[in-house]
């Protein structure tokens, strides 16, 4: 067990004091038969994607054990590209009709676009287009920041085509060479209804970002959820 074992206790201190409902997890660096034993104080695994061949990667969602709304896993980690594009889902029931969908998403650096986009589609196209409510986070290591990028352009066009977008953040990962904005924030609520803060976790170099969704409608108002790598 790599990454995420050597920083549990750091990261069980970080959640303790934010206290977040979800936690989506980017490169937790644990193989698919290995997952199931990362355990965190309070919180139960949903959903988690490994790699079976490589090392580093991956994407888990943790659930508050207080929260009362039921959640289960999509199963869409069978969408997942090794080393291309890694995926991992979970709905949320937050009334009889009405669900929350939350996709977390892992792109390393310089895997191929076309192929990623497609692995996007595939989980998006898995998802009800009406009565739920979409919220995509994880690593993309697409700059938001460069207005110039093609692939920045590609990733919101296919993000538009179902009705969501990728919210603007502050840089996400500061190095002594490069300022970038390459984590995401992505859904088809209105502006209004999320806030989304950017932390350094000091858990790797990218910031943690927690999100918060006000959902007046349902019987707790507010859900939250925080987002962490561990490159």
């Amino acid at each position: 067990m790599d990454r995420m074992t050597n920083k549990i206790e750091r990261l069980e201190h970080l959640l303790h004091s934010t206290n977040p409902d979800f936690v989506v997890l980017t490169e937790h660096g644990l193989k698919k038969d290995t997952i199931d034993q990362a355990r965190l104080a309070d919180y139960t695994l949903i959903s988690a994607y490994g790699r079976n061949e490589h090392i580093k990667g991956g994407v888990a969602i943790y659930k508050h054990n207080q929260l009362s709304y039921k959640s289960e896993s999509l199963g869409l980690e069978e969408h997942s590209i090794e080393m291309t594009c890694e995926v991992s889902a979970v709905k949320v029931r937050m009334s009889k009709k009405k669900s929350l969908y939350l996709l977390g998403v892992y792109r390393p650096p310089g895997s191929n676009l076309d192929t990623t986009l497609q692995v996007l589609s595939e989980a998006l196209d898995k998802l009800p287009a009406l009565s739920a409510t979409k919220l995509v986070m994880g690593d993309i290591n697409i700059d938001n920041l460069d207005e110039t990028s093609k692939e920045r352009s590609a990733l919101n066009e296919l993000l538009r085509s179902y009705n969501i977008r990728r919210l603007d953040l502050p840089p996400t990962r500061i190095t002594d060479t490069s300022i970038s904005s390459i984590d995401i924030v992505c859904t088809d609520l209105n502006q209004d209804k999320i806030n989304v803060e950017v932390t350094n976790t000091g858990l790797s170099d990218h910031t943690g970002q927690y999100c918060t969704l006000d959902m007046p409608k349902d019987k707790t108002k507010h859900i939250q959820f925080t987002k962490k790598s561990y490159t």
